[in-house]
């Protein structure tokens, strides 16, 4: 009688949802101040409410709890509501406290055009060297540090002012550091905001960081040290610590080290990584595995305590080994959210440990998340921190479902076994499906935030994950045994950096064997975020207790789950399928990179590079290409070979396959060593560009230009060969003029006398010191676009598009003769 009285109240306590947030709140009772101050937040920074809002909701708060004390009815379901009331009043005026800008802010200096200052400040972050080869005698070099403004000099003399800016110096400045108190003369500007579709919108990012502005300097004269940090400051001894762990980790290491994957894994530090390896791991979904992440620390919290137990100490002594390793490893690495929120999670179960009490995931994640808002409000919004925490909340709340079904369906296909030797693989089996049901609630956290900010989906990462992760436990151990050792014998460190570095050869390779034949990279373009929405109410609709309603809610789950689907894929194919050609010129600086879209899914690149911009392909054609949801090219077209029309071209091939790659003849046999950096089994053949070709939908392409072109020895240069490529649809062209110089276009104009192109591209980026004259005048056009870094570029000219003034330009034709012309947030229809 009592065993069915049990089950009759469990039952009871699984229909009754009080009763099961009663249990919630019980457990994890920060999870709702948690969530408040995560509203707050948002709310504030979406309405832009008044302060004096959240003071009167505090105000309210304030007084319910008297109220209710007085009446003796506070209680635990209202202490929590009003817990969460307060802490949503905390968060909007956290985020009010964030945007306050007082006079003395550098932000109210910021203008439409830059202007020269000169400021004072001190050196906030470890500069960033980066030396970018132009195709030129001497390579570019350029230092990026940021900037805590202290005064600012006007004519009334030196004036205090306040802010952070980040500064960009294109030159070598080898002596500056951290903490150095600095004067510099420079232009400030204001952020750059992301100008084509699908990148990244940096300038939002730094603003959240509270970096206002930009200052770029020419020469390192520019720049003075006033004063250096402090010997034996916190920050002389925190950059101390940073350069010694770089010394370990280089120790025994060849130079150059190309593949860097161990300072990636180890330090957190990308920049080494070669960029095809980079797009292989995030092709696979393995990019978390390079990026430090909760499973880094996780890994060295149980090498620390395994160390401990290897001591015979008792559980406070493995607490404090741990809880110092981890803070000694915070320390050396960037301070990033998936790190840091790892970082308070380990301490907080050390501190239990210490002081022996039970701790509870969900409440010390809920901590993390209030801990890092606190700091700075904004992380709310950035896509690091909403990835790290929804993976984790996600891990939390479905793991436990998932391992139940799977070692479930495991003892009914493979019953334990008693037998010793049958019983290491029944474990391994049971580890192998505890790991896969891991990776794949942590997928579901964070599938919806992925596509929508980076338009693609990895499903089989889960099963990469499982398979690379004996490698990266190798990896990041031997790596941290290899430092350690660094400190007590040099020479046993050199031996460890053999082992290290094949460990690192076998796991790149077996990264890009993935990315280029089952990488599972499913590329689907720009979405709704009402369908993200949509996606994470299905989630926390399959939280819901099992016995409630559930056929009902198995139908629902069902429904949604089906509609979600169609719907990715009808938006897939139309995001790759416009209804009419549509042709865009990305903004890529000084360069070219044109893209062209066929109602039947058919793509075309024409070129691919920046002279200034070596990550043009990663940065801006690759994102683009995943906003339009493209992933296959059928043919690029390189108008000939310098850095500014192909320099992207590598990367870019790395992530989208191509069928073919076009170039004039003479160029045939000189692409390959500007592709080196792509792998072999990603590099298309390269043939000579045809004289008439078409992709289908009555899109014709013809080559104008170099054909059989007919120029002197000395002026047979590779820019005077580039092609000239005229697209026309129905009543409308477009006319490539790549960059042809004078004698090209004379012999153009002579052999084509009727040429003409209703859009048309400036030949050289619209330099005025290549142009012929005449070149302009006897082309009929109706529309002239310079793709190029000068905004004075034929400044003599009226009605002149440059995308260094309006971004990314797309137009689209349709049979009728009218066409759309879009770019920045302007249009034109004619």
């Amino acid at each position: 009688m009592d065993e069915i009285q049990a089950k009759l109240e469990l039952l009871e306590h699984q229909l009754n949802p009080r009763a099961w947030l009663a249990e919630l709140q019980g457990k994890a009772p920060l999870l709702g101040p948690a969530l408040g101050l995560m509203t707050g937040i948002a709310l504030q920074h979406t309405l832009a409410l008044p302060q004096i809002t959240w003071i009167v909701l505090l105000v309210v708060v304030l007084g319910s709890w008297f109220i209710l004390h007085r009446l003796d009815r506070l209680t635990l379901e209202n202490m929590a509501l009003l817990a969460v009331l307060s802490m949503g009043s905390l968060g909007g005026n956290l985020i009010l406290h964030h945007t306050h800008r007082d006079p003395r802010h550098i932000a109210h200096l910021v203008q439409s055009e830059p202007r020269m200052l000169t400021l004072q400040g001190r050196v906030l972050t470890t500069p960033r060297r980066q030396v970018t080869d132009t195709g030129q005698e001497t390579p570019r070099h350029r230092t990026q540090w940021t900037l805590s403004c202290h005064s600012l000099q006007s004519i009334d003399g030196w004036q205090p002012c306040n802010g952070r800016i980040t500064v960009t110096l294109y030159d070598q400045f080898p002596e500056l550091r951290r903490g150095d108190r600095i004067q510099l003369n420079g232009w400030l500007r204001a952020l750059r905001v992301p100008t084509n579709p699908g990148q990244f919108d940096r300038a939002a990012y730094l603003q959240r960081q509270g970096i206002v502005a930009q200052v770029t300097i020419k020469s390192n004269l520019a720049c003075d040290i006033l004063s250096h940090a402090p010997t034996g400051s916190l920050v002389d001894l925190h950059q101390r610590l940073i350069d010694r762990a770089e010394l370990l980790h280089d120790l025994g290491r060849p130079e150059p080290d190309d593949l860097g994957l161990s300072r990636a894994l180890l330090l957190g530090r990308r920049d080494s990584l070669p960029s095809p390896l980079q797009i292989a791991f995030r092709k696979t979904g393995l990019l978390h595995l390079i990026s430090l992440s909760g499973m880094h620390i996780g890994i060295l919290a149980t090498l620390a305590w395994s160390v401990g137990w290897m001591l015979r100490l008792l559980k406070p002594g493995k607490a404090w080994i741990t809880a110092v390793s981890v803070l000694v490893f915070v320390l050396i690495v960037p301070p990033r959210s998936a790190t840091l929120r790892t970082a308070i999670i380990c301490w907080v179960f050390c501190l239990g440990q210490m002081l022996k009490r039970p701790s509870n995931s969900l409440n010390q994640l809920s901590l993390a998340a209030t801990i890092l808002l606190c700091i700075r409000p904004t992380q709310l919004f950035d896509v690091g921190w909403q990835l790290s925490f929804s993976c984790v909340l996600s891990i939390l709340l479905f793991f436990p479902r998932f391992n139940s079904l799977g070692q479930r369906f495991l003892n009914h296909w493979l019953p334990p076994v008693t037998a010793w030797p049958l019983r290491g693989l029944y474990r391994l089996l049971r580890l192998i499906i505890a790991l896969l049901c891991t990776g794949l609630s942590a997928w579901l956290g964070g599938a919806g935030i992925l596509l929508f900010n980076f338009y693609t989906l990895t499903p089989l990462s889960p099963i990469w994950t499982l398979l690379a992760l004996p490698w990266v436990y190798l990896l990041f151990s031997l790596g941290l045994i290899k430092m350690i050792a660094g400190l007590f014998s040099t020479t046993l460190c050199h031996g460890l950096a053999v082992p290290l570095m094949g460990l690192e050869q076998q796991l790149a390779h077996g990264v890009q064997s993935l990315a280029h034949h089952v990488s599972g990279h499913w590329v689907v373009g720009r979405i709704s975020g009402v369908w993200v929405i949509l996606y994470y109410v299905t989630l926390l609709l399959m939280l819901v207790p099992r016995h409630t309603y559930r056929r009902l809610k198995n139908i629902a789950i069902g429904v949604i789950w089906l509609t979600l689907l169609t719907l990715l894929t009808w938006s897939a194919y139309r995001n790759d399928h416009p209804i009419a050609p549509r042709i865009t010129l990305l903004d890529v600086g000084h360069g070219q990179a044109v893209v062209v879209q066929q109602p039947n899914g058919a793509t075309q690149l024409f070129d691919a590079g920046s002279l200034y911009n070596p990550a043009v392909g990663e940065h801006t054609i690759n994102p683009f290409l995943n906003y339009c949801g493209i992933d296959h090219l059928d043919a690029v077209i390189v108008s000939h070979p310098d850095r500014d029309h192909l320099n992207g071209l590598s990367d870019v091939l790395c992530q989208t396959p191509a069928t073919v790659i076009y170039t004039p003849a003479p160029f045939v046999e000189r692409l390959s060593p500007y592709l080196q950096d792509c792998p072999s089994n990603k590099l298309p053949p390269i043939h000579t560009l045809p004289q008439h070709w078409s992709l289908g939908d009555d899109l014709y392409c013809t080559t104008l230009w170099p054909g059989q072109a007919n120029l002197p020895s000395q002026d047979a240069t590779d820019n005077n060969l580039s092609s000239v490529v005229r697209v026309s649809y129905a009543h409308h062209s477009l006319l490539l003029c790549s960059d042809i110089e004078q004698p090209a276009q004379k012999q153009l104009l002579y052999q084509s006398p009727h040429l003409d192109g209703e859009i048309l591209l400036a030949p050289h980026h619209g330099s005025s010191g290549t142009l012929w004259p005449d070149f302009l005048e006897q082309i009929p056009h109706d529309t002239l676009i310079v793709s190029g870094s000068n905004p004075h570029a034929l400044s003599d000219r009226t009605g002149v598009i440059r995308t260094c003034e309006v971004g990314a330009i797309e137009f689209q034709w349709v049979q009728t003769g009218a066409s759309d012309l879009c770019f920045g947030t302007k249009t034109r229809t004619r």
